[in-house]
């Protein structure tokens, strides 16, 4: 016998239901076999059909998929026709001129290894790991695909599979678990940001952006806008006036149907100013866009409130970080899913509405960055006002 007769035997395959189990390319149509050139003889007509070949001994899962992957370039010589196939073998035609770019570069050895599976790297090390987490923190916007690339780049060994499990297992899997990590390290002193982690915590935190405003109390320094909510069919046009607390991002806010001074007004005078001073805090700040409704001559009844309260006015041209947070939570968790369920009747309806999803918000709603990371603004007050972070008489 033979070296080569030694790596090849002949199995007898039984026919069930028209199908027979291939030993290298599991279960096919008895029509698939027949452009097999392993194929040595037919016995359909007996009470026990069955199909008798020629097969080569595979001693490992890479090498009986060299032959799968043979046997599509055999059928296609067979049937001369690639399509044809390629539909037969459950494959594209881009998977096929690859088999064969690589069969006539290389032979059978070409056509071994794991396709699109990743190839067991063993055991990950320690150091493996720290970089891997070091990677993902330095670059909190790539991607896992990316992070493994950089790091066979500069010599380390690693797979796909091995990266998506690292993260997953100290909870940086996703993009947003990153750029908080990164925060959160930033805001304990653990780390210095650079020009592109920065860019990304503004972009995912808008509040960050106006880190250096934080009032050193509750009530100091206040940001106050205002905004379109939405043209209703019940309700009419709808806007918003709200203030958040710089400090603990603690928010006030009401609905009108037009943009007035005096409405900025009414929930200064009428809400934010009691509120902050029964518990001891003076208000001393107030931040605004230049918008109209909040500049003018002196005749404007907004200036002249201020003035009145002696609470320092500072306008910006952007649209504060606070300001743009507060909208995008606004319009994601209440106006879009909580009026599409029940449509309100009126504007008054409306509010009331809008102030118990805003109570939720001050009393029940973490923090999820910056400020004060995993706490609701009331709890953020509660700590201050145990704490006597500031007199009555503080000023800036």
């Amino acid at each position: 016998m033979t070296e080569t007769d030694r790596r090849y035997k002949m199995i007898r395959h039984p026919v069930t239901k028209g199908q027979v189990h291939c030993m290298l390319r599991g279960e096919l149509d008895i029509e698939t076999c027949f452009y097999c050139p392993n194929l040595v003889a037919i016995d359909l007509d007996s009470p026990r059909p069955s199909m008798t070949c020629h097969v080569p001994l595979v001693t490992s899962e890479d090498e009986r998929m060299a032959y799968e992957r043979l046997s599509v370039l055999e059928l296609a010589k067979s049937l001369g026709n690639v399509s044809q196939a390629c539909r037969v073998k459950g494959v594209s035609r881009r998977q096929y001129y690859q088999y064969k770019s690589k069969f006539e570069t290389a032979g059978l050895d070409g056509l071994r290894g794991p396709g699109r599976r990743t190839a067991n790297m063993g055991p990950v090390t320690g150091d493996a790991v720290q970089k891997i987490l070091d990677l993902s923190l330095a670059h909190p916007g790539w991607g896992h695909t990316r992070i493994k690339d950089t790091l066979v780049r500069q010599g380390t060994a690693v797979s796909l599979p091995t990266v998506q499990k690292v993260l997953t297992e100290h909870r940086l899997q996703s993009r947003e678990a990153r750029i908080s990590e990164v925060e959160r390290r930033a805001d304990n002193g653990e780390m210095s940001l650079n020009r592109e982690q920065t860019a990304l915590v503004e972009m995912s935190n808008p509040c960050y952006r106006e880190r250096k405003q934080v009032g050193e109390y509750p009530g100091q320094r206040l940001v106050q806008f205002g905004f379109f909510a939405g043209d209703f069919s019940r309700c009419g046009q709808v806007h918003v006036e709200a203030v958040i607390d710089t400090y603990s991002n603690y928010s006030f806010a009401m609905l009108c149907n037009r943009r007035m001074p005096l409405n900025a007004v009414m929930l200064l005078h009428y809400q934010v100013l009691p509120f902050f001073k029964e518990r001891g805090w003076r208000v001393t700040r107030v931040i605004t866009n230049t918008s109209k409704v909040y500049l003018g001559n002196e005749r404007h009844p907004y200036p002249r409130y201020l003035q009145l309260e002696t609470m320092e006015h500072l306008s910006e041209k952007h649209l504060n970080g606070y300001a743009q947070h507060f909208q995008q939570v606004l319009r994601s968790e209440f106006l879009r899913p909580v009026l599409k369920e029940t449509p309100c009747n009126d504007l008054t309806a409306f509010q009331e509405r809008f102030e118990q999803w805003l109570r939720e918000y001050n009393s029940n709603r973490l923090n999820h960055g910056f400020p004060f990371v995993g706490k609701t603004p009331a709890q953020v007050l509660e700590d201050a006002a145990h704490n006597r972070i500031s007199p009555l008489t503080s000023t800036n």
